[in-house]
């Protein structure tokens, strides 16, 4: 395998920022979506999202293979300080992406609960009136049935 180069790794971590920061601003918007509640905006931001995730995981790969070809080189080579702070700034973005998912997360499922107590209530509303049409008139009398014509 070629060494790779500090230029490709440089790019590659400055393409993995990006995407974090698209993927964190995707869930931004999921959450204002949510708060909108539009269920076809939320599919579509959640299908990006969905996307830029399997972005973000294929060139995980690719950096992972990069460190270990380093790690592995027998000379140890001085680190390149625009890659250290590129994995640095990497770091702190995957931990504020994390901290979005999770929050989103976490807004989904007390949304969820809500619409389930609400869905609950309008269920036992909806039983009551059904319930009160039948027991309204009491037991029906006899039916007469016109014989004659």
């Amino acid at each position: 395998m070629n060494q790779p180069s500090a230029d490709d790794a440089a790019a590659l971590l400055a393409a993995q920022i990006a995407d974090l920061a698209r993927y964190r601003h995707i869930v931004e918007a999921q959450r204002a979506v949510l708060r909108m509640e539009d269920a076809g905006l939320l599919e579509i931001f959640t299908a990006e999202a969905e996307g830029v995730f399997a972005d973000i995981s294929a060139r995980e790969v690719q950096l992972l293979s990069i460190r270990a070809a380093v790690q592995s080189d027998t000379a140890t080579p001085r680190p390149d300080q625009h890659a250290v702070s590129l994995f640095a700034e990497l770091e702190r973005e995957r931990a504020m992406a994390a901290a979005a998912a999770q929050n989103l997360a976490e807004q989904m499922t007390g949304e969820a609960g809500r619409v389930t107590v609400e869905m609950k209530r309008a269920s036992e509303q909806l039983n009551a009136i059904v319930r009160g049409y039948g027991s309204r008139w009491g037991a029906p009398g006899p039916t007469l049935i016109d014989r004659r014509g």
